[in-house]
Formats: C-alpha cells, sequence, structure tokens
C-alpha cells in the first residue's frame, strides 16, 4: 500500500496511512540534495553570532534522525512508538491523535494559549535532557487522544552546526514563528509568540538564553529592516521574520526590566 500524504501538513517528508484497522506514521529521512549547502550557510551565519559549534563536516550531514529514536524514548520523551526502520532512509511509527495545529485551530484564544504554554514545558522538558527538537513547528507536534502533546519529525543535523544552548533558541523560534494559522491577527500573534517565549525563560534556569536570544534580535532587526525596503509582495518567511523581530523586542525588553529589578 503505498502511503498518502497527510491531510493536514505536517511536514514533506511526513505521511499517514491506515493498515488493518490502525494508523501509522511513514517517515523518510535521506539527506536531500540542497541540505549541505543550506547547513553551510547556517554555519556562517551561526560563526558571526558566535553561537557555532565552531567546526564543520559535511559527512556528518547523514541523517542521524532513526538513530536518535531510540534514546529519545529511553529518555521516557513522547514520540510515536517506531514499528520498523530501514537503514537510515525511512522509519514507520505507530500513528495515534492528529495535527495539533488542526486539533485546536477552532478553539477559543484563552484555550490555544494554554496548549502552547503546555507546547512550551513540553519543549524544557526535552533541552532539561540534553535534547532538542530541531524542527518544533506547531504543524510537527501531535495531541493525542489522550491529549498528550507528541513530536515528530526531527533534526539531528543542526547540532553539527548551532552550540546547545543555541539550539534550544532555535526550536522555541521556530515553534513561536509557525502560529501564523492559529492567530491570523498580525498584532495578537506577535504578542502570542512573545508570551509562549517568556513563558519558556521564566521557566527555565538556563541564564545564557537570554543573550543568546538578544544577539539574535539585533540580527532580526537588520533583516526585518532589509526586508521593510524590499517595495515586492512579502512571502510567508519575510512575514515571520518582521513577526519574530516585534517579538523579540517585546522578548527583550521584559527579560532587561527583570534583570534591572
Amino acid at each position: 500500500m503505498k502511503p498518502q500524504p497527510y491531510k493536514f501538513k505536517l511536514s514533506k517528508a511526513v505521511h499517514k496511512f491506515e493498515w488493518d484497522g490502525r494508523t501509522y506514521f511513514w517517515k523518510r529521512s535521506p539527506l536531500c540534495p540542497h541540505k549541505p549547502l543550506v547547513y553551510f550557510v547556517m554555519h556562517l551565519c551561526a560563526r558571526v553570532l558566535k553561537i557555532s559549534t565552531g567546526s564543520w563536516s559535511l559527512p556528518g550531514l547523514r541523517s542521524r534522525e532513526t538513530e536518535k529514536l531510540t534514546q529519545y524514548s529511553a529518555s521516557g520523551l513522547n514520540i510515536p512508538r517506531v514499528v520498523t526502520t530501514y537503514k537510515n532512509a525511512w522509519f514507520i511509527m505507530l500513528g495515534e491523535g492528529d495535527c495539533l495545529e488542526k486539533s485546536i485551530v477552532d478553539r477559543s484564544d484563552e484555550e490555544k494559549i494554554i496548549m502552547l504554554c503546555r507546547c512550551a514545558d513540553d519543549l524544557l522538558k526535552w533541552h532539561s535532557l540534553g535534547h532538542h527538537h530541531g524542527a518544533s513547528q506547531v504543524r510537527n507536534l501531535i495531541l493525542t487522544d489522550s491529549q498528550d502533546i507528541v513530536r515528530i519529525d526531527f533534526e539531528e543535523e543542526l547540532e553539527l552546526v548551532f552550540l546547545p544552548d543555541a539550539l534550544k533558541v532555535i526550536d522555541l523560534f521556530l515553534m513561536a514563528g509557525s502560529l501564523n494559522q492559529l492567530f491570523l491577527d498580525r498584532e495578537q500573534r506577535q504578542k502570542v509568540m512573545a508570551l509562549i517565549m517568556l513563558h519558556y525563560l521564566r521557566n527555565s534556569s538556563d541564564m545564557n538564553l537570554n543573550s543568546i536570544i538578544f544577539r539574535l534580535f539585533l540580527w532580526f532587526q537588520r533583516a526585518s529592516y532589509l526586508l521593510r525596503m524590499y517595495p515586492g509582495k512579502l512571502g510567508t518567511d519575510a512575514i515571520r521574520i518582521l513577526d519574530l523581530e516585534k517579538c523579540l523586542q517585546i522578548v527583550t525588553k521584559e527579560v532587561y526590566a527583570k534583570s534591572q529589578s
């Protein structure tokens, strides 16, 4: 049976299919041809921001997602149970529940914020155990029938580019920057993004994250300045950068105020 694309977009690489009355997620994890270039550019940007590992290894970009799944499971983290794997090319996980973005899109704003704060707490649990998601957008979160949050689609190759603290901030950015479908009003979305990030930071004991966020805020300021000068229609990624710049302005102001009190 050929797996059919998941109706509500999870990821280009994740598909959902039914077999013998049960639901499964099928994930391919080959190294895409463009990935080496993407990660090299990310590495250069990380070096400029001083949040890089300081090394670069092209052979190390071979996807290690299938190798990491057993580590996540052993740590007690919520991931779908792996049914079978084939080398490092693909694997099948037992599916349960539905995409979190789809599950809460019609709920009230208050309910959405409560659920997103739960997602931030779950992300903090991952980080406290020494792991990161790498693709923590809400479309890569599953809400099970028992209302548990389960993560899919991991980007372990980011470990080759960024320092551990920077990986935590990137996870936080990806989650906060993926709320376009949940909050259509831009100003409200930016405030919710800031609220989620501040919720995470208040519960985290890692003060080094604040300095990384401030450095990234300065970068987003420059990037948003260039985007505002662009006369053409802004795409989704450009809007996300502008949202993050405003969100980080709120976050850094509150973090600074707290440090002075």
